[in-house]
């Protein structure tokens, strides 16, 4: 799916997605960094995470 998120965002628009399993951060970030995005920051609570980044 990450690849596809540039066509649905502006030069510089937000991405921001949730209910990531706190194991798994590592997995979404690297796919969001390798498609073009910058992270912004994670967000963890309760074994959860939330991932904003921008379209770089």
């Amino acid at each position: 799916m990450t690849k596809d998120l540039k066509a649905y965002l502006k030069e510089d628009g937000i991405f921001i997605t949730s209910g990531i399993i706190v194991e798994k951060i590592e997995l979404v970030e690297n796919a969001l960094v390798e498609n073009g995005f910058k992270i912004l920051d994670i967000k963890k609570l309760n074994g959860w995470a939330c991932i904003i980044a921008i379209n770089s």
